[in-house]
């Protein structure tokens, strides 16, 4: 029989925490039914180590929507947070996602609320999530805000799958080539470069061009270059961990192409401002919270000097108006929200508006990137073909032909 450790509760609600001996979890679970205690948790490790040192696994983003998306379902069905979160740790279909569920339950049951126990579950967590956590419990809104922030995440991941369709068949394709021009300088231009060293005559342009090249790639310059471009690309495609989880984590080259991260940031605030005041934060204050979790640390400055001029009696679209930040369109709707008293709807509409042109610039950047990325890769290999060829055709002057 082995041990197990338990974190259970009573008929009382009350925890109950310990130890016990049975052949395998199912077994472990049926002797704490029998004692009358409702099992949370069950492992080999003890239970106390995993609250105490509150180890949370990392989630993906699809974890995220289905830890959000499953609390909001059983709030909806009527059942309290804490059953809600010890009912998902025994039905997640991930490990990760039911050890996070668990801990959230036992600092719950410890008196802590949801967007604290979040946090302390998912440490590296968006900071918006946890803000929008705490205004949703503050307004009684929480099941309302769990959607919100599922239909936030399956954006984002959406954008992000954009991102990597279009920079998998260039990064496969800019790969195979360095892979052929490392083949071709290491096997083929050495035997050359000696063909031609024994010999009077002046050395024809193409094979200086290949033992130049050739000179580069033994100094590490073509490896070091085609490195960096690799780690840049597949950086993306890693992207979205529970470290970072805001859509300019893989919007890196995007910004090459018209600033799409500081985009997103700005209908990441509009959004997050709208929903706070839906959900009763006064507007300085939404605007503070808002502003510190965006990750841009220029925009955040910008967003919460808002707070100062609110307070000296500007409208919002007035200090929106001011600064380069803000794009037309949301200051303008913000514009029309206050003049309507419907503040909140317009910013939730203006984040609507930017998320949409963002996703249409990144549908134009996937057509655009691969064959762009393609035609210039297939140059530069046109060229090592060139040179390779006329280095080989320049044998016959060399043997009088």
């Amino acid at each position: 029989m082995k041990q197990y450790y338990y974190f259970a509760v009573d008929n009382g609600d009350r925890n109950k925490t310990g130890q016990i001996f049975a052949d395998d979890l199912g077994a472990a679970a049926e002797l704490l039914v029998a004692r009358g205690l409702v099992p949370i948790k069950i492992s080999d490790t003890k239970i106390s180590d995993l609250v105490s040192t509150r180890v949370a696994s990392t989630l993906s983003d699809g974890d995220l929507i289905e830890l959000f998306t499953q609390i909001r379902v059983f709030l909806d069905a009527g059942l309290p947070i804490d059953r809600a979160c010890s009912l998902l740790s025994r039905t997640a279909r991930s490990n990760a996602l039911q050890n996070v569920a668990s801990v959230v339950n036992v600092s719950l049951r410890d008196g802590a609320t949801y967007a604290d126990a979040f946090a302390i579950a998912v440490p590296n967590a968006a900071p918006h999530i946890s803000v929008l956590l705490r205004a949703g419990e503050a307004s009684g809104q929480l099941a309302k805000v769990l959607n919100r922030i599922s239909l936030q995440l399956e954006r984002g991941k959406k954008l992000k799958s954009l991102v990597v369709s279009a920079l998998l068949y260039p990064s496969f394709v800019l790969a195979t080539a360095i892979g052929a021009f490392v083949l071709i300088s290491t096997l083929l231009v050495p035997q050359l470069q000696e063909l031609f060293s024994g010999s009077q005559k002046q050395v024809p342009f193409a094979v200086q061009m290949l033992i130049m090249f050739n000179q580069l790639l033994h100094f590490g310059a073509v490896p070091f270059i085609g490195l960096a471009i690799m780690t840049a690309t597949f950086s993306a495609l890693k992207g979205g961990s529970a470290k970072k989880r805001g859509v300019r984590a893989v919007l890196f080259v995007a910004n090459l192409f018209g600033g799409l991260g500081r985009k997103s940031d700005v209908a990441q605030f509009a959004r997050l401002t709208g929903e706070l005041l839906e959900n009763g934060i006064v507007l300085d204050e939404a605007i503070d919270l808002a502003s510190a979790a965006i990750t841009d640390s220029r925009l955040s400055a910008d967003f919460g000097a808002f707070r100062t001029g609110l307070r000296e009696g500007n409208r919002l679209s007035h200090l929106m108006s001011r600064t380069k930040s803000c794009p037309l369109i949301l200051t303008e709707l913000v514009g029309v929200g206050e003049e309507a008293s419907e503040l909140p709807k317009m910013l939730i509409k203006a984040a609507d508006t930017l998320d949409a042109e963002l996703e249409m610039r990144l549908e134009k950047l996937k057509a655009l990137l691969a064959p762009s990325l393609t035609l210039v890769i297939g140059v530069f290999v046109g060229a090592i073909v060139y040179l390779l060829l006329s280095a080989l055709l320049s044998i016959n002057d060399l043997a009088g032909l």
